[in-house]
């Protein structure tokens, strides 16, 4: 049975949510500071739509992994970046991270049925002719083109999880669950592995999952956080016995977390969940008060988790969209050290 619980509004009031019920990832300081990387311009369907990238400098073997990073609600692929510090990654591990920028700071993440795009505005064939467009240019490992998003961009993530599941080898989301609209009408032929990074003092996204509330009204439901994994363990037939590992409690900012994973040789499912963490980026800044969005956890770092969770895995070239363990040295599906390994 699916928990479905209440989430109040009055937080959301006060934060002025926007349409889809996110808020913008940019802090005051990322706002004085000067853009990371310069945006580029993709057309899409006659709307231009923009982007920015990061490269690493040294390609082993002229092909690179893709990582996409998707800002929340009201946020920017610009603030997703100052958040996140996954260009870092893309100098360390040597992959491509590109930060795309939401239509009017927006996904369309399907969790709200009355919300229209406007005419010509197609986020999943964005994100499609993106990945064409950086192969083009830069000639990528098509085999390990991955996503992560948080809020909104994580809602946004899970829709590329059933549109594009061809085309991706895993999935991250963080302060985001399952939308319910989403679970009923799931296209994906393949099966996509997926992180779920989820506080339970959330006071945006309900982590007993229900109704999003904002200050126009419903927002959509989303599943609780078991719900969401269930979901996905359930789709991907894995065994109904998780694996379980406490995370270890490595700063006193009065969070905690646990690891529970389903998995078989091919795919895994796992959620973090993060006593006491609120609507935010593990490792990342308090970029809002904590009466508004909760608590930031420092016990480790969501980037660097995000990255050693999805590097595992590649699609397998001889059956399309079909996942196959891909095995790092010292790699593992509950490593949350936070420092992402510099080997792909």
């Amino acid at each position: 049975m699916l928990h479905l619980g209440r989430c109040t509004g009055g937080l959301a009031v006060v934060l002025g949510l926007s349409h889809w019920g996110g808020i913008s990832l940019v802090t005051a300081q990322s706002r004085r500071d000067a853009d990371p990387t310069p945006a580029k311009t993709l057309v899409v369907n006659g709307v231009p739509r923009t982007y920015r990238i990061a490269v690493p400098p040294r390609r082993a073997g002229g092909r690179s992994p893709l990582l996409i990073a998707l800002h929340g609600g009201g946020g920017t692929g610009a603030g997703m970046e100052r958040l996140t510090r996954l260009s870092d990654l893309a100098n360390q591990a040597g992959v491509i991270v590109v930060y795309p920028d939401g239509w009017n700071r927006h996904w369309h993440d399907r969790r709200n049925p009355r919300f229209v795009p406007e005419p010509g505005v197609q986020d999943v064939p964005f994100i499609n002719q993106l990945i064409d467009e950086v192969h083009r240019t830069y000639t990528l490992d098509q085999q390990r083109i991955y996503v992560t998003g948080i809020s909104n961009g994580g809602f946004f993530a899970q829709v590329l999880a059933c549109e594009l599941s061809h085309r991706l080898a895993a999935v991250a989301v963080v302060s985001s669950n399952l939308p319910q609209g989403l679970a009923e009408n799931c296209p994906a032929t393949q099966s996509v592995p997926i992180l779920y990074i989820l506080g339970t003092n959330d006071p945006l996204i309900p982590y007993a999952g229900g109704e999003i509330r904002g200050k126009q009204g419903r927002k959509g439901v989303v599943y609780s956080a078991q719900a969401s994994l269930d979901f996905w363990r359930q789709r991907y037939r894995l065994p109904a016995t998780p694996q379980v590992q406490a995370l270890p409690d490595r700063v006193n900012d009065q969070t905690s977390a646990q690891q529970i994973t389903y998995q078989n040789r091919a795919v895994a499912v796992s959620l973090i969940t993060i006593q006491g963490g609120g609507h935010t980026w593990p490792g990342g800044p308090q970029y809002l008060p904590q009466r508004f969005i909760g608590r930031v956890s420092q016990d480790f770092d969501a980037s660097a988790t995000i990255w050693q969770f999805v590097r595992r895995y590649r699609r397998n070239p001889s059956s399309p969209g079909a996942n196959q363990s891909w095995g790092l040295r010292n790699s593992s599906v509950n490593s949350a050290s936070g420092v992402p390994g510099t080997g792909v």
